[in-house]
């Protein structure tokens, strides 16, 4: 089993800016992620928050978590490894 524990998560995001934490769930269904929050912090609100997530993927699959970030003036969604298990 490759796992994960999640303890805080504090995103920070500007006026033109969307930003969430995903990861590449097993379950999922569409493109395969998942995100903590079904709302990104935007325009400027933020996240923080103080959580007790464990993420769980069976051991042959390459469990990867990730910041996600979309600007208004980008041509689509960027992303960022925080941790590829």
């Amino acid at each position: 089993m490759n796992s994960v524990k999640v303890t805080y998560v504090l995103i920070t995001s500007g006026e033109r800016d969307c930003a969430w934490v995903q990861w590449n769930d097993p379950k999922a269904g569409g493109d395969g992620w998942t995100s903590f929050t079904p709302e990104p912090s935007f325009y400027g609100i933020g996240m923080g928050e103080t959580r007790a997530v464990i993420i769980k993927a069976p051991s042959s699959h390459p469990l990867e978590v990730r910041l996600a970030a979309y600007h208004s003036d980008s041509a689509g969604v960027m992303h960022k490894n925080i941790a590829q298990l």
